[in-house]
C-alpha cells in the first residue's frame, strides 16, 4: 500500500497553510521523514493518505477499496457495517460487530485504531457519562496529545475525532452541564465551517451538530435560538438530501412552537411530518418513538 505522491503531499499542505511539523503530527511522523516524502525520497503509505484526506473533510472510504486486499475488504465491510450499527443506536450489534473488527487486519491501522476505541465507548452500556467522557479524552489525546478542548476551532479534525468531542458533548448534556455542551457544538461548528468543509463533511456532520444544539438550547430554554438551528439544519439536510435526521429536527421544530406558543394545528402538522418521514426512510422505531412521544408530550395521539 506505498503510493509515490510527494507534490501532490506539499501543495495539499501550503493549501492548508500548514508547516511541516504541523502535518507531520497529524500523519504521526517526524518533520523529517515527511520532508523525504514532498522531496520524493520516500513514498507514503496509503493510510497516511487517507488520514490527510480526512482531515480535509473529503470522502475516502471508496478510495479504500483501490487498495485493499480481499482480507482487508472484508474489514473494510465489517467497519463499514459497524458505522451504520452505531449511527442507528443498535448497540448489541454493534458490540458484536467491534469484536470482529478487532480482529481483523485492519485494527493495527491507526485511523481505525482510533474509530475503535470511540465504538467501545460507544456500545458501552454499563459505562456512566463521567467515565465515558473521561475515556473520550483518552482517545482523541492518544493521537492528539496536548487537545485542549477550548481550542477546537484551530484544529485539523478527522471524522472520528469530530463524532469523539460530539459525543463529549452529548454526554455532558447528559450531565446536566448543557452550557459547557453548548459551547463545545458551537466550537465544533465553527471549525466545520472554517476548514472549508466538502459537500459530504456539510451534508455529515453540519446538520447534526445544529439539531444537537437545537435539543441543548431547548433544554435551556432558549426556544428562538433553538428553532433557528432547527430549521438550518433541515434546510442543509434537504439540499444535500440527507433525509436520516429530518424526523428529529421536525419533531424539535414542533416542541420549539408549543413551547412559543403557537396554535395546536401549527406544531401538530410537524409532528405529523416527522412521523410520516421516518416511515418513508424505513425508520419504523424511530416513528413509533415519535407518535410516543408526541402523546406524551404534546397529548396528540393521532399521527
Amino acid at each position: 500500500m506505498r503510493i509515490k505522491k510527494g507534490e501532490l503531499i506539499k501543495k495539499m499542505r501550503k493549501d492548508m497553510g500548514m508547516s511541516q511539523e504541523e502535518l507531520a503530527e497529524i500523519l504521526h511522523m517526524s518533520p523529517r521523514h515527511l520532508s523525504r516524502i514532498e522531496t520524493g525520497e520516500k513514498d507514503i503509505d496509503f493510510w497516511q493518505i487517507m488520514s490527510l484526506l480526512e482531515v480535509l473533510g473529503m470522502p475516502t472510504e471508496d478510495l479504500w477499496l483501490l487498495y485493499l486486499d480481499l482480507h482487508e475488504y472484508e474489514d473494510y465491510r465489517k467497519y463499514k457495517d459497524l458505522k451504520r450499527l452505531l449511527r442507528d443506536k443498535k448497540l448489541k450489534e454493534a458490540k458484536d460487530a467491534l469484536a470482529e473488527l478487532e480482529q481483523g487486519l485492519l485494527s493495527k491501522q491507526p485511523f481505525i485504531m482510533q474509530f475503535i476505541a470511540l465504538a467501545k465507548i460507544e456500545t458501552d452500556t454499563a459505562i456512566s457519562n463521567e467515565q465515558a467522557v473521561e475515556e473520550l479524552y483518552q482517545a482523541i489525546r492518544k493521537y492528539k496529545p496536548n487537545f485542549d478542548i477550548n481550542k477546537i476551532s484551530e484544529y485539523r479534525l478527522n471524522y472520528n475525532e469530530i463524532y469523539i468531542i460530539t459525543s463529549i458533548a452529548n454526554k455532558l448534556n447528559a450531565q446536566g452541564k448543557v452550557r459547557e455542551a453548548v459551547a463545545i457544538t458551537q466550537d465544533l461548528m465553527t471549525n466545520r465551517q472554517n476548514m472549508n468543509a466538502s459537500d459530504e463533511d456539510i451534508a455529515n456532520t453540519l446538520p447534526v451538530l445544529m439539531f444537537n444544539l437545537s435539543t441543548m438550547l431547548g433544554r435551556l430554554g432558549e426556544y428562538k435560538e433553538s428553532f433557528k438551528y432547527c430549521t438550518r439544519a433541515y434546510e442543509i439536510s434537504k439540499e444535500y438530501n440527507n433525509l436520516r435526521i429530518i424526523p428529529g429536527i421536525l419533531y424539535n421544530m414542533a416542541s420549539c412552537y408549543r413551547l412559543l406558543g403557537e396554535e395546536v394545528q401549527i406544531y401538530k402538522t410537524h409532528l405529523v411530518r416527522a412521523y410520516h418521514c421516518a416511515n418513508a426512510h424505513g425508520d419504523h422505531e424511530a416513528a413509533k418513538t415519535i407518535k410516543n412521544d408526541a402523546l406524551i408530550d404534546f397529548g396528540i395521539e393521532d399521527l
